[in-house]
């Protein structure tokens, strides 16, 4: 088909010239069902959905006319060289697409087309960065929300509020159902600890001893509202802690260990109950139980909380 021999273009075009854009948009159709691979009807067709509006549309026109012109990429390469003022030079690189290439586009759709692609850059741009921020920050054995803060903070330094979009969208991925807002406030009070004299690494739960597992699972229980008492070593009759709420006693036994745990700890706490007069009886750990201690858990009312489970409950409280 040639620049002006189509019935569909001109009657698309005297359409067009008279404002009734979606018969121009019908003609232009029409024509190119005849021949899927006008530029000059995809063009057309482009600059009358931006008069009503249809930007995203329009460019999808525009992108196909100008790949199947092979000129796609001299446009791409106008936005980097033009990245901060897209506008620049748009009145020649109008003209040239119209002579060389028959692509008659108008300024203001051509610059629309422009900024599309610019966004697109920007997006390639920040996919690729994102993917190299993950690289960048061992977050492999990284448990708690404090761990990822921590390594966030140390390998950007002073420079770390430039990157804290890349940090939400990293926690997002993880299930961190956080606000920017509520992750900025996260992000001072760990700066704060980091900046106090003595402050150490914040162990993950894999790292932590038993003892401090248990100091662990004694914030925890107090942020979740809890009264806690801690048992005294020795003489703790098949208890870590005691928990009370509304009335309500709960006595929990804590095992950190990389092993499975087995039977052992839901015959100690189910003692336990007893000794302590309890209502409830919990068992927390860093891994996972036994298919044995699963049933005997189940016929003693004993609740477990296994690694997944205790993550879950992390993630509700924000502790870490």
């Amino acid at each position: 088909m040639n620049y002006n021999d189509s019935n569909y273009l001109k009657k698309g075009d005297s359409c067009y010239r008279k404002g009734r854009f979606y018969e121009a948009i019908e003609c232009y159709n029409m024509g190119l069902q005849e021949d899927p691979y006008s530029t000059v009807l995809l063009v057309k067709k482009g600059n009358a959905l931006c008069r009503l509006g249809y930007i995203s549309e329009a460019n999808s026109c525009f992108y196909r006319a100008t790949n199947q012109a092979r000129v796609f990429d001299i446009l791409v390469q106008y936005v980097y060289d033009n990245y901060k003022n897209i506008g620049k030079n748009l009145k020649n690189i109008q003209k040239m697409l119209k002579s060389k290439y028959k692509i008659p586009i108008y300024q203001k759709q051509l610059k629309l087309f422009l900024i599309s692609i610019k966004n697109q850059i920007k997006d390639q741009k920040e996919k690729e960065e994102f993917e190299e921020f993950k690289k960048e920050i061992p977050y492999k054995n990284r448990i708690l929300l404090a761990d990822y803060i921590e390594g966030f903070l140390k390998h950007y330094g002073n420079d770390y509020k430039n990157y804290i979009p890349r940090l939400h969208r990293f926690l997002w991925e993880r299930n961190y159902d956080l606000t920017y807002s509520e992750l900025e406030i996260f992000i001072g009070k760990q700066k704060n600890k980091m900046s106090k004299p003595g402050w150490g690494q914040q162990k993950s739960i894999d790292l932590m001893t038993g003892k401090e597992f248990e100091e662990f699972l004694v914030q925890l229980f107090k942020t979740c509202g809890y009264n806690v008492t801690k048992t005294e070593p020795g003489y703790d009759y098949g208890a870590d802690m005691v928990l009370e709420r509304y009335g309500e006693r709960t006595v929990v036994q804590a095992k950190r260990q990389k092993r499975s745990v087995g039977l052992k700890a839901v015959q100690e706490v189910t003692a336990a109950r007893k000794y302590y007069r309890a209502h409830k009886t919990l068992v927390v750990i860093n891994g996972t139980f036994t298919r044995n201690a699963k049933e005997l858990a189940k016929s003693n009312n004993v609740e477990l909380w296994d690694r997944k489970r205790l993550m879950q409950e992390i993630k509700k409280m924000h502790l870490f």
